[in-house]
């Protein structure tokens, strides 16, 4: 890369591994021995990155868009615009389910948005959720950190893939 990495994601079954970064290029490295296979231009800069479980599918995030890539390849997908993306805010992070039918992003703009995968269908936006975000294990909660103006910063569960708010708060 010529400028800063932001991001790596390994790809599931190893021998694979993806940087993004602020070149706006995403690059496939063959592990181990780190030999170059391709070089993606992302035209924004390239984080996050996921690898769905199945490892056919790239998730790249940039500015207001997301990408979707297919893999070993790396031929561009789709895009997907990531609603009410203000200009200044970029995608944050992304996480794919572990079943690959579920894809969680989060804008910057204190939301979380759910996309089906693969066909990359905007599902809803779950508000107030923050930015930072884990999943459980089975793929079934989501947890999200917010921080309102003037309020402590709490966590909240939410139910996937409905995008129900559990009445659990932290």
């Amino acid at each position: 890369h010529a400028r800063e990495v932001y991001s790596v994601a390994f790809h599931p079954a190893g021998g694979l591994l993806a940087s993004g970064s602020a070149d706006n290029t995403i690059k496939l490295w063959g592990i181990p021995g780190g030999v170059l296979s391709r070089t993606l231009a992302n035209n924004a800069f390239g984080h996050p990155l996921a690898i769905s479980p199945d490892g056919t599918l790239l998730v790249s995030g940039g500015g207001s868009s997301i990408k979707l890539w297919a893999l070993p390849d790396g031929v561009l997908r789709k895009t997907l615009t990531v609603p009410q993306v203000y200009a200044g805010q970029a995608v944050q992070s992304a996480i794919i389910s572990p079943d690959g039918r579920l894809l969680i992003v989060t804008p910057g703009d204190g939301t979380v948005k759910l996309w089906s995968l693969p066909d990359g269908t905007f599902l809803k936006s779950l508000s107030p959720a923050g930015s930072v975000i884990a999943l459980s294990p089975d793929g079934r909660v989501l947890a999200s950190k917010t921080t309102g103006s003037g309020e402590q910063p709490s966590i909240k569960l939410w139910s996937l893939p409905e995008g129900t708010q559990l009445p659990i708060c932290f």
